[in-house]
């Protein structure tokens, strides 16, 4: 590229670019897997599903905050 006659810029140009989406992560519990198998059921996903509860941390209860605040 050049801007004037002294001076002149070395520019690298880059035809395409792509954005790689990585695939979403799921958890597993090879606990839950294990204990399936030695209660002798079958259990071909070892899924684990997230409960999320919010407290306050002033609380000494550790009361649960209600989802609509």
């Amino acid at each position: 590229m050049d801007l004037a006659e002294d001076l002149k810029l070395g520019i690298q140009i880059y035809p395409h670019t792509k954005e790689e989406v990585f695939p979403t992560l799921k958890k597993f519990s090879k606990v839950a897997l294990e204990e399936a198998e030695a209660n002798g059921t079958s259990l071909t996903k070892g899924g684990v599903k997230v409960d999320r509860q919010y407290t306050e941390c002033d609380d000494p209860d550790q009361k649960p905050v209600p989802t609509e605040q």
